[in-house]
């Protein structure tokens, strides 16, 4: 059995302090961003209305991925402080949810400036840019190179990623069929299931879940191949 020298230990020490002290610096930035973005945002309506503000899917996302991103931060400064390595299997689920999310928030942005999408909204104001651009690209990063890696995942538990996903989905549509959210309320074209087609909403729903599941298996394939190159 090969014994690790001395300096192969210092090294993968090394190497640990420096991936948690990452994890620590996106956790702290993105957390800022995140609660600027969104008080931004209200601030600038003069007003906070839960219903109009919790309707859209990236208020919803950029709140979690704070929460998530302040307990990542909290977490790995008392590991950098005490050599401990304490993070729970739950936040690397916590973590994959946050970054799926993130990229479906990205993607439905985006996909909102095709041409046939009326009312593109405008990007280059400081907490849409922040919550639709800068936040995603930062969570799928910490998450690739500074995410301690899962190993063994079933296949049923990459469905994980989709866990707030589907509860916004059922929360809104049940607000939206019992009239809570009226028609000119409804955040997203495919949320309109009083007017749409049954199987435009389907057809969505497949295409996000689907969507969803790839990037799920995805992010978890990347963070270890990556998590495995870091030692070598």
């Amino acid at each position: 059995m090969n014994e690790i020298s001395a300096a192969d230990n210092n090294y993968i020490t090394f190497r640990f302090r420096y991936k948690k002290l990452l994890c620590v610096m996106f956790g702290f930035t993105i957390f800022i961003l995140g609660s600027c973005s969104y008080l931004i945002s209200v601030a600038e309506d003069m007003k906070w209305d839960f219903l109009s503000d919790f309707r859209f899917m990236t208020i919803n996302g950029t709140l979690f991925t704070s929460v998530i991103s302040l307990a990542t931060f909290i977490i790995g400064i008392y590991e950098l402080m005490t050599g401990e390595n304490i993070r729970p299997k739950r936040l690397y689920f916590l973590r994959l949810i946050s970054v799926v999310t993130e990229c479906v928030i990205a993607a439905v942005i985006l996909m909102s400036f095709l041409p046939f999408v009326p009312d593109s909204p405008n990007i280059l104001k400081f907490d849409s840019f922040i919550m639709h651009i800068v936040i995603p690209i930062l969570t799928i990063i910490s998450f690739l190179i500074a995410e301690p890696p899962e190993e063994k995942i079933k296949p049923i538990m990459r469905m994980n990623g989709s866990a707030l996903i589907t509860i916004y989905a059922v929360v809104i549509i049940s607000l939206i069929l019992v009239g809570v959210i009226p028609q000119n309320k409804i955040p997203y074209s495919f949320l309109e299931v009083n007017t749409r087609p049954l199987w435009y909403v389907l057809l969505a729903g497949a295409i996000v879940y689907a969507g969803s599941y790839f990037l799920s298996w995805g992010f978890i394939e990347w963070n270890r191949r990556i998590s495995d190159n870091w030692y070598k």
